[in-house]
């Protein structure tokens, strides 16, 4: 009786311990462009050699890696706001978006985010900041402020009007000291999400009673 009731336990475990997995989000995009300076050498010469310094060239390839969270946690429902992480690399230098918050304007087809930026310094210049700007445009007919909607838009946009990457000029604030580049979004991919299935639960259910009973029959 034991030996037929075995492999069908094992089957039991298996199927219990595969995850649940969730393809609805987080979404992963990737866009890509070209970095330009936000003004001209002659006025910030300093900052225009400091980055060719680090490798980064007027029409360096920028490549942007945004996750976007699923949930939005403004009530309003004409704005939709996402958590998302991300990084960029502009030409030889990796750097990193701190977890922030994108906003969605449906009605307009606005889409506004800002945040801190970390990597690499460039001689006396450091990462500062990195602002998404994108509408107003056509707003898609029937788009709300849901996580799909917000998809929905990026695949349909594709290109947007400019990405901001901020340096600071040591302890100071460098507000010319920046680069900008046109984002086109090249992938849009869903994440698997694993989710803790029930069978830790279930298991420690389990043994706790196969222990409770060894305990009453070594009594006897």
């Amino acid at each position: 009786m034991r030996i037929r009731v075995l492999p069908l336990l094992v089957v039991l475990v298996g199927s219990l311990s595969a995850p649940a997995v969730s393809v609805a989000a987080p979404f992963l995009l990737q866009f890509s462009g070209n970095w330009q300076f936000y003004d001209p050498q002659f006025d910030q010469p300093e900052f225009h050699s400091a980055m060719n310094g680090s490798g980064v060239f007027e029409g360096s390839p920028v490549t942007l890696w945004l996750l976007i969270n699923d949930g939005d946690t403004n009530p309003d429902p004409g704005v939709g706001t996402y958590s998302i992480r991300g990084s960029i690399d502009v030409g030889s230098t990796h750097l990193a978006l701190s977890p922030e918050h994108l906003s969605f304007y449906p009605g307009s087809g606005e889409l506004n985010g800002w945040g801190q930026l970390s990597g690499p310094r460039a001689d006396g210049f450091q990462p500062f900041f990195w602002q998404f700007q994108s509408g107003p445009s056509n707003p898609l007919p029937g788009v709300t402020d849901d996580f799909s909607s917000l998809i929905q838009f990026f695949q349909s946009a594709r290109s947007y009007n400019a990405f901001y990457i901020g340096y600071r000029d040591g302890p100071n604030n460098c507000g010319l000291c920046l680069g900008t580049f046109n984002p086109v979004l090249t992938k849009v991919e869903a994440q698997p999400v694993p989710e803790l299935g029930p069978l830790p639960l279930m298991l420690t259910g389990f043994f706790a009673l196969a222990a409770r009973r060894r305990k009453r029959s070594l009594r006897h």
